[in-house]
Order: structure tokens, then sequence, then C-alpha cells
């Protein structure tokens, strides 16, 4: 294709493939930079499964309780709660070494996670993890608007999920968000 001139200047001007070209790349610049924003850092979390390995889940339960440090406890549940895969597999390796009020954590942490994430969390869905705690609002008093909006976001995920393998928790789960 010819440059086209400018009359006015006579420099080539841009043609609209060249326009079209910059504005999906900048498009495309946008957009991975609101996803890298979004994503925790998974490279923690793989480091944090890898160490639980090594020494153990009570000896990095014990770790994170003691940190002071921005990856303590609350972080690591803070984390799960948003979902990531990663990050529901360390609560995952962690959850044998929890006492009541940690496993309260966990379960409140994939109940968030249950609508961002919903193969995710239906996947750790047993004894550990029982429906009853986890397909439930993670609010402790909320009002009735947050209660809707979430029983319906929780919902409307689960109902997009149609892995044979999940179904049976699947069902299981909705059914108990019907009793929230």
């Amino acid at each position: 294709m010819p440059w086209e001139y400018s009359q006015r200047t006579g420099r080539p001007r841009r043609s609209a493939i060249t326009a079209a070209a910059l504005a999906a790349f900048l498009l495309i610049g946008v957009a991975s930079l609101a996803l890298a924003r979004e994503r925790p850092p998974s490279r923690e979390a793989i480091r944090m499964i890898s160490e639980i390995r090594t020494v153990g889940a009570a000896k990095v339960l014990a770790r994170l309780h003691q940190s002071g440090t921005r990856h303590g406890w609350d972080w690591v549940v803070e984390q799960a709660a948003t979902g990531n895969q990663e990050w529901l597999t360390v609560i995952y390796h962690l959850r044998d070494a929890t006492d009541a009020g940690d496993t309260q954590a966990l379960n409140v942490a994939l109940a968030y996670a249950l609508p961002k994430n919903p193969a995710g969390v239906l996947k750790l869905l047993g004894s550990d993890f029982p429906v009853e705690k986890i397909c439930r609002t993670p609010f402790s008093e909320p009002d009735a608007v947050t209660l809707k909006q979430y029983v319906d976001k929780a919902q409307q995920a689960l109902r997009g999920e149609t892995s044979e393998k999940l179904l049976f928790n699947r069902d299981k789960c909705l059914a108990q968000l019907n009793v929230t």
C-alpha cells in the first residue's frame, strides 16, 4: 500500500491499518497490565507448596503465624480468597495442620473464592472442606442485598461449571446455597 502524503506538511500520513495496529497493541498492553495487577503472586504460592512438601504443613503454618511480614497467615488466607488455583492448592496442603480457628478462616476464604473459581473450589470439597461450610455466605451478618448478590454470583458461576467430574459437588453446592 503506497504512503499517503499530507498536502499541508508533505509528511507521510499514518494509514488506517497502522492506526488500527497501534490501537490493538495499546489495548493488548493495557489489558495485560490489568490482568497482571489482578493476579496474586503465584510464584510465592508455588514456593510455599514446595516448602510444605519439604518441611511439612505444621512447620509452615507455625512460621506463617509467627511471621511479622506481609507473607503471614492472614495474607495467605487473602490470596486463597482470590480464587487463584495455586493459593487454593496451598490451603489444601495446609488444612491438615490447622486448628479450629484456622480451619474456619480457610472455609471463609473458599466461600469467597467460590464465585471466582468454582472449579477450583469444587475440587476441594470433601471431608476436609465440607459443602455445608464452603457453599454458604462468607459474611458473618450480611444485609439482604449483599447476601442476595453473593448467592446470585456464586450460583451463576456454579451453573457455568459443566465438568462431568464436578457435577455432583456442583449440585450439592447449589442446593446448599439455596438454603442460605
